[in-house]
């Protein structure tokens, strides 16, 4: 007896199959943002030990550095999940409840490391594209964006504890989502950028 045509199980099939390719295809763009956000962590690591040995930096350097970095917080961004509306107007209403249990147990969900973590990476992607914009142009408004981007390392270790908590990284530096970079690039912009910054802003007296 001949097999009948079944179209329900014909759209089941196809369905199935529709389904896992799209689950085949995000993973693999998942995992092109990962290798994305691992080279660029690693290109600005790379870039700063590798700076001339000295206390200021040329504009030319500190473009290479400030461009690499907007590179890492553009990765960066791309792989922080948003939350929906909903979540977040959920998040306002229990830290706006005056209940400390509420507040506490907020503070530690998924959504609320989430919603911190995405702030924090649109704001850095701002801050040095308009750093970029500035270099060699005017050197107040430089520091200026020099001195706001310190904002994205003020506290490397609470960035790394957020990618845990969000379930997107393991708590390490050197996770899935890498920020091996931040200490030294603290370093340099409280030290070698500053300094070469006062230096070419200090006015040249006259012979």
């Amino acid at each position: 007896m001949q097999d009948r045509f079944e179209p329900l199980d014909w759209l089941r099939a196809g369905a199935t199959k529709l389904v896992l390719a799209m689950l085949g295809l995000a993973l693999l763009h998942v995992t092109a943002l990962a290798s994305t956000i691992s080279e660029a962590d690693a290109d600005l690591f790379r870039t700063i030990i590798q700076l001339p040995q000295s206390s200021t930096l040329s504009a030319n350097d500190r473009r290479r550095i400030a461009a690499k970095a907007e590179n890492y917080w553009r990765a960066f961004d791309a792989l922080i999940p948003r939350n929906s509306p909903a979540t977040d107007e959920w998040l306002r209403g229990e830290f706006a409840s005056n209940d400390t249990n509420r507040m506490g147990t907020a503070a530690f969900t998924p959504e609320y490391a989430r919603s911190q973590l995405s702030e924090t990476s649109a704001q850095c992607v701002d801050i040095f594209r308009l750093l970029n914009d500035s270099i060699g142009a005017d050197g107040t408004i430089e520091m200026y964006f020099w001195l706001r981007s310190l904002s994205c390392y003020e506290n490397p270790k609470a960035t790394v504890d957020y990618l845990q908590q969000a379930k997107l990284s393991n708590g390490r530096f050197d996770g899935p989502i890498p920020f091996s970079h931040a200490n030294l690039l603290h370093r340099l912009i409280t030290g070698s950028v500053a300094r070469s910054l006062i230096r070419e802003m200090k006015p040249v007296k006259a012979p």
